[in-house]
């Protein structure tokens, strides 16, 4: 047989590698950064626009945009129980280091540095170290407004 004496592995490992080099560049993983963890949301005319339609009381989303240097910057937006929208950095001053973030967990987010937990009614209003960053915003209608320059100031974070 063709493959006696020399091993499955030699004749084999070559093209695993190239397989599975091709497989993390098709499916996002690796090192190219250019797949976005969240919806998209992209500037137009200076600002980004959310739409808030499927964020009800006390839930939100994250979104991704990438500011024109190709930063990704990761946001939360959110509403508190009255229904006032808001939106947040994915990001705080102390553990934006870790490039880790938070997650929603039922009404609050929890950092996953460092397992602080904020409830979203109180996060507008929110002290402290690990707080998410706030971004200035308005609402018009069923949408959330916010400033591109703002999202790449906060670049910083990211």
């Amino acid at each position: 047989m063709f493959l006696r004496g020399r091993g499955l592995s030699s004749v084999c490992r070559p093209l695993l590698v190239l397989l599975l080099g091709v497989l993390s560049l098709e499916t996002g993983f690796g090192c190219s950064g250019n797949t976005a963890k969240y919806p998209e949301l992209h500037a137009r005319d200076g600002s980004v626009t959310v739409d808030l339609s499927g964020i009800g009381a006390e839930n939100g989303r994250f979104h991704s945009y990438r500011s024109p240097s190709g930063k990704q910057i990761n946001i939360f937006v959110y509403r508190e129980s009255s229904g006032v929208p808001h939106a947040v950095l994915d990001a705080c001053h102390t553990c934006y280091r870790w490039k880790k973030g938070y997650v929603l967990e039922g009404k609050e987010v929890v950092c996953l540095k460092c397992d602080m937990r904020f409830k979203l009614d109180t996060l507008a209003h929110g002290a402290g170290s690990c707080v998410p960053i706030a971004l200035t915003t308005l609402q018009r209608g069923d949408t959330l407004i916010i400033s591109a320059a703002e999202l790449d100031a906060g670049g910083r974070f990211f």
